[in-house]
């Protein structure tokens, strides 16, 4: 996989600039607000900034040519995060930009209509940014790890990717692990409206992994 996809930076970018191309429409140049949870003492040099800032000019964004960016920097206090998001507000950005889901909430706490793209959250649904993975609502949009929801979701992809999918070999760390059951529960609940069977493949070594299973399965599905 390119180094560069694993980036949240340029994972957000593709969400930035869907929102940079609807403002541009208006005839005016996009400003973004940049909420950065670290010093500005040293500038916009950090990893994370850089590459976004990279990605935008390789998109045709340039910082003072045809976009905007105002900065704000926690200095490393996120009590602040408020503070900066109001700042931003009044000045009426087209696009506020976090780094993390709480600096996104704190965001939202002074707007409900500027759109928000976080980078990464840990959990959007666990933090309360989004409703769920169905209908998220609100003005924050961006990247979550894994949750809640989302097994059952895998296997109706599946579904809809394999014709006539009868048989799914789900291969995982086997039962114990709170986090691994709850995955299993959801996956195999979901297997039952789209009439499709599960073979639990309970491996920790690819040596024990049942050949006979391997063999029945149409597909086999790796769970975290």
């Amino acid at each position: 996989m390119n180094r560069r996809a694993l980036n949240p930076a340029f994972a957000a970018l593709a969400l930035v600039a869907g929102l940079v191309s609807t403002v541009q429409a208006a005839e005016k140049v996009p400003t973004l607000g940049y909420i950065v949870q670290s010093s500005g003492s040293a500038g916009p040099m950090s990893v994370t900034m850089t590459s976004f800032l990279r990605g935008l000019r390789d998109l045709g964004y340039i910082e003072g040519k045809n976009i905007a960016i105002e900065y704000r920097y926690t200095d490393g206090k996120n009590e602040r995060l408020s503070a900066l998001a109001g700042e931003l507000v009044a000045l009426k950005v087209d696009i506020i930009i976090t780094e993390s889901g709480t600096a996104a909430l704190r965001a939202q706490g002074e707007t409900r209509t500027i759109p928000i793209v976080m980078q990464f959250s840990n959990d959007a649904v666990g933090q309360g940014i989004i409703a769920s993975l169905d209908h998220p609502g609100g003005n924050i949009t961006g990247l979550t790890v894994p949750s809640a929801g989302l097994d059952g979701k895998r296997l109706q992809l599946l579904a809809q990717v394999v014709p006539k999918l009868t048989h799914v070999g789900v291969l995982w760390g086997g039962s114990g692990n709170p986090a691994l059951d709850r995955e299993w529960t959801e996956t195999l609940a979901a297997a039952g409206p789209l009439n499709v069977q599960l073979h639990s493949l309970e491996a920790r070594d690819p040596r024990t992994i049942p050949e006979s299973i391997l063999l029945q399965a149409d597909v086999v599905a790796g769970a975290q």
